[in-house]
C-alpha cells in the first residue's frame, strides 16, 4: 500500500447557519485506492449516491450505526479517473447535503 492509498480523506456533512446541509470541503480529490470517511452527525443515517459503479463497487450505500454517523470508503485501484458529482441524501432534514451544488469527487489514476 502506497503512502497515498493508506491516507484517509474526510468530508464531514453539517448543517450551515442557514440549517443547509453542506459538505465540507465541497470538493475532494482522491487517489485511486485510496480511502475516504463521510461523516454526518444528524439524527438518521444517511443514503450516499455515487455515479460510477466501478470507483466503490457501488452506486448507492447507506451509513450504519448511531449517530455521528460514517461511510468509510475504499476506492479500486481501477477505478475510472473523472470528476464526478455526488449526493447524500439526509432523511432526518429531508434534504440532499449541498457543496458545489452537489458536491463533487475527483478521482486521479494513481501515482498522480
Amino acid at each position: 500500500m502506497t503512502q497515498t492509498e493508506s491516507q484517509l480523506k474526510l468530508v464531514i456533512f453539517d448543517f450551515d447557519e442557514k440549517q443547509v446541509v453542506r459538505a465540507y470541503p465541497p470538493v475532494i480529490r482522491l487517489t485511486a485506492g485510496q480511502r475516504i470517511s463521510l461523516e454526518y452527525k444528524g439524527r438518521l443515517p444517511g443514503t450516499f449516491f455515487f455515479p460510477q459503479k466501478d470507483v466503490f463497487g457501488q452506486r448507492l450505500l447507506e451509513m450504519k450505526g448511531e449517530g455521528p454517523f460514517t461511510l468509510e470508503l475504499q476506492s479500486f485501484k481501477t477505478a475510472t479517473p473523472g470528476d464526478y458529482p455526488y449526493s447524500l441524501y439526509l432523511p432526518d432534514v429531508h434534504q440532499m447535503a449541498e457543496g458545489e451544488s452537489p458536491p463533487r469527487m475527483i478521482i486521479d489514476p494513481p501515482g498522480k
